[in-house]
């Protein structure tokens, strides 16, 4: 899925949240609710991402930013966490996102990573709900 973040760009709490709410058989009543969090993404939780990813190859000289790096780790996901608290609380509405819902929020991407989009959609049609 890191490939998929990595190399397309998507937001893989997104993602996830799109497979938990097919997964429910519900959808997001207006896909705009998204843009705030997007926002919160892109001040809080990619910054974050790009010191960490800037760090590793410094670490290789100077052990001593490893408990940098961690700390940072540490925020990113925190960062993500509440991505995903916030996801939750969007308003939803009956029925599974549709494949036109599908494809207008992940938008015209690779095959190969089309491919890893549906199998995560597949792994997430196999979980239990609570």
């Amino acid at each position: 899925m890191l490939n998929l973040q990595d190399e397309a760009g998507m937001d893989i709490p997104e993602l996830l949240f799109y497979c938990w709410l097919e997964r429910r058989h519900e959808h997001l009543t207006a896909p705009s609710q998204l843009e705030e969090i997007r926002r919160w993404q892109a001040r809080f939780t990619a910054p974050l991402r790009s010191m960490r990813r800037e760090l590793k190859p410094l670490l290789e000289h100077d052990p001593q930013l490893a408990d940098m790096r961690n700390a940072i780790k540490k925020a990113e996901l925190e960062s993500e966490r509440e991505v995903l608290r916030r996801l939750a609380l969007l308003e939803r509405g009956d029925g599974a996102p549709s494949e036109d819902a599908w494809q207008t929020w992940h938008g015209k991407i690779s095959p190969p990573h089309a491919a890893i989009v549906l199998k995560v959609r597949q792994a997430a049609q196999r979980i239990a709900l609570e």
